[in-house]
């Protein structure tokens, strides 16, 4: 998962690979980079991921958390709750 992402910032952002613990906001990202990123994100995990946590999450391993976190609450929503067979 995070190399999904990584790589599809990578395209958005710098065309070059980033680590985890890379700072996006801090190589210059502008709000069209974000936006792209945003949309890829989105695309990637079907989701409907909030620009805040691009805001929030300023780096791919703290932003990979909170959408393992989303997904995780999604599913588990989703499973149902003490089925009787």
């Amino acid at each position: 998962m995070r190399k999904a992402r990584s790589a599809g910032l990578a395209r958005c952002v710098r065309n070059s690979p980033l680590g985890i613990h890379t700072n996006f906001l801090e190589l210059g990202v502008d709000s069209l980079q974000m936006t792209r990123v945003l949309n890829r994100l989105r695309e990637i995990f079907a989701l409907d991921i909030p620009l805040r946590w691009l805001f929030e999450e300023q780096t791919i391993g703290q932003l990979a958390q909170r959408i393992k976190g989303e997904l995780t609450r999604l599913l588990e929503n989703e499973s149902p709750k003490n089925s009787v067979v």
